[in-house]
């Protein structure tokens, strides 16, 4: 004969059965009642969802931004002689690249000069004559590695042919100018001939060069002008320490100071602001959860009135307070599982659709899409907890007299 189960035993037999049971009655509870439950879970699920689309997108925007900066390499210090209050371009001294050469662990310095009064480029085409207004700039050799630029097509520019300077085109400029795969466009600067024979990709973190066109010299012949733009590179890690120290290296304290800046310095302004703008969104999806929360409440409140009748035959058949109040939790929590997962699941569409029509890419964290699914169970459980002590509180027979 075999021995009786023993208490401890027992108990645990008991609650496996009490959690199966409970889990069985909520789930029927809830497929037996399909528009209540899409209705509840329709809080949660946009609250999730904003929560999620906004931290991807953010993600997404700043992981684009940020293969930028590591294909650019952290390395780059830019150096502008540009007034910004008065809009001038005075340009930096004729020595301002060997004085920049001259500081502590700095490893080159390409400079960029603008053509004097070279501020249109006029594209010869005896049908469809178009003058549009580019900035041209005389540029050395290793313009594209500074700028970790990629050549969408064409070639970069290496002195002249047959008396006719080179020159490769920024982004927006080569559309402005028509500029097409496997041809040589033919432009005026400074009302010299220049051909254009490539066309660099968007740059990401300095796109007011889009707008440029990069001459291999000067088309008139003259004199190279003072250069206005530097870009620096330092030696790995050091872009901080000589960005302080370039200012009164170039101007050794006479006239305008030129702005110093550093673009990996510009993503973390930028991350900065983003992180004020997703902090209020995401106070917005979890608003939403808020309000979705008080939505499971009333829901399920009014669903224990409809109720009643059923709580009181399960009472007077003997099922305890905390057993009709937990599958009441177990209700509202699977409604919080529900619109949570679906809410995951719509934010993460918008997600890569949005990062899709963008270039960018996907970035949708694993702890933000599980964090969000918890709080979503997290706060429709809270919701359940009055409807749950409610039902709890009921009496058989008050039960079946309001059934």
């Amino acid at each position: 004969m075999s021995s009786p189960p023993q208490p401890a035993a027992r108990r645990r037999v008991e609650l496996a059965r009490d959690l199966r049971d409970i889990a069985t009655v909520a789930v029927g509870a809830v497929r037996a009642r399909k528009l209540r439950t899409a209705m509840m879970a329709l809080g949660p699920m946009l609250g999730v969802a904003a929560i999620v689309g906004v931290l991807g997108l953010s993600g997404s925007a700043n992981r684009s931004v940020l293969d930028a900066l590591r294909a650019l390499g952290s390395d780059l210090v830019v150096v502008d002689a540009a007034d910004e209050g008065s809009g001038s371009s005075p340009g930096l001294p004729p020595e301002a690249v060997d004085r920049v050469l001259a500081v502590p662990d700095v490893r080159s310095v390409t400079a960029l000069a603008p053509l004097p009064g070279g501020v249109t480029a006029t594209r010869l085409d005896a049908q469809r004559p178009l003058t549009q207004a580019v900035q041209p700039f005389v540029a050395d050799a290793s313009l594209l590695s500074a700028l970790g630029a990629e050549v969408e097509f064409g070639r970069p520019p290496g002195g002249a042919a047959e008396g006719v300077t080179l020159a490769m085109a920024g982004a927006s400029a080569a559309n402005r100018l028509g500029l097409v795969a496997g041809e040589v466009r033919s432009i005026l600067v400074g009302g010299h001939p220049v051909a254009l024979v490539g066309k660099l990709r968007a740059l990401t973190l300095l796109p007011s060069l889009d707008d440029a066109i990069f001459l291999s010299g000067d088309p008139a012949g003259g004199p190279s002008p003072a250069p206005t733009l530097l870009l620096v590179r330092t030696a790995e890690g050091r872009s901080p320490a000589v960005a302080s120290a370039l200012t009164d290296a170039i101007t050794w304290g006479v006239g305008a100071p030129p702005v110093v800046r550093m673009p990996a310095g510009l993503v973390e302004a930028r991350a900065q602001v983003d992180d004020t703008f997703r902090g209020v969104l995401v106070a917005m999806g979890t608003l939403a959860l808020g309000i979705g929360g008080l939505g499971i409440a009333n829901v399920m409140t009014i669903s224990v009135l409809q109720r009643s009748s059923e709580i009181g035959v399960r009472r007077a058949l003997g099922h305890r307070r905390g057993t009709i109040a937990a599958q009441l939790l177990a209700e509202s929590s699977f409604v919080g599982l529900l619109g949570g997962t679906s809410g995951v699941l719509v934010g993460t569409i918008v997600v890569a659709a949005a990062a899709q029509a963008r270039g960018w890419p996907v970035s949708i964290e694993g702890d933000v899409a599980l964090g969000s699914l918890a709080v979503s169970m997290a706060v429709a459980a809270v919701a359940g907890i009055y409807p749950a002590a409610r039902a709890a509180r009921l009496e058989p027979l008050s039960a079946l007299r309001l059934g």
